[in-house]
């Protein structure tokens, strides 16, 4: 990680050259690190999700808001969660596939077995 830093996102003006260059330069270094984890788009798209996050939480720290703990963590937990998502996936589609699955958009089809096991899981 420190030689996309040190070669691409430093050269390409890093947080130090304005807030549009900001935005550019990391971006461009997390599409290529998705790169480097996979020859294939959903890795590009997974490291630009992961850019976007990143200038997310840039902007949110600017407007000098704090944000509740609790509220930052769960965003924070739900957005990596779909990050993995596409990181995982063969393809889009597949993707949005699972995505569409994991908020219920299919139906919840079969019988629960081990409630208190699902319990202790949530929990944990």
């Amino acid at each position: 990680m420190n030689f996309i830093r040190d070669y691409l996102y430093i050269p390409l003006g890093g947080s130090r050259a304005g807030p549009l260059r900001y935005v550019f330069a990391t971006m461009a270094a997390m599409a290529i690190c998705g790169l480097w984890h996979g020859a294939g788009w959903t890795y590009v798209v997974w490291g630009m999700w992961h850019g976007a996050g990143l200038v997310a939480c840039r902007t949110w720290q600017i407007r000098k808001h704090p944000m509740p703990a609790a509220a930052g963590w769960a965003i924070t937990f739900l957005f990596v969660m779909a990050g993995w998502v596409l990181f995982r996936a063969a393809d889009f589609g597949t993707a949005a596939s699972i995505l569409v699955a994991l908020v219920g958009g299919t139906g919840f089809a079969g019988a629960v077995k081990g409630p208190a096991l699902i319990a202790v899981a949530a929990l944990v």
